[in-house]
């Protein structure tokens, strides 16, 4: 079975707009979280640079990295809370997803041999 993927965004009629925070959901059509997204992210970020759905409802967040210094940029966080909430969110998702303790962290990186 085939499946269409609808692109979002970046879209010419929304002038190429990366949509955050509650912007991002409501482009997705997405109505509930099981964590409300504010518990689960500092406000203003992550800004995706692309954004799809698929005809059966999968969802598409892009982050990309045009050069090699982007990817290993250090973090850049400087609020305590902002960085604890983000450390905590990173592991819970690590969990989610089944990845070693080590295969992402605040730099973002995703080792997909663990994947």
């Amino acid at each position: 079975m085939t499946e269409e993927i609808t692109w979002r965004s970046p879209l010419a009629i929304d002038n190429y707009v990366e949509y955050k925070d509650e912007e991002f959901l409501n482009v997705l059509e997405i109505q509930s979280l099981k964590t409300n997204l504010t518990d689960f992210w500092p406000a203003s970020g992550p800004r995706w640079d692309a954004l799809a759905k698929s005809s059966s409802g999968k969802l598409f967040l892009v982050e990309a990295k045009s050069h090699i210094t982007e990817l290993i940029s250090g973090f850049k966080g400087s609020n305590p809370t902002s960085i604890q909430k983000i450390n905590k969110s990173l592991d819970e998702t690590k969990k989610r997803l089944g990845l070693k303790k080590a295969a992402i962290g605040p730099s973002l990186f995703i080792n997909t041999q663990t994947v």
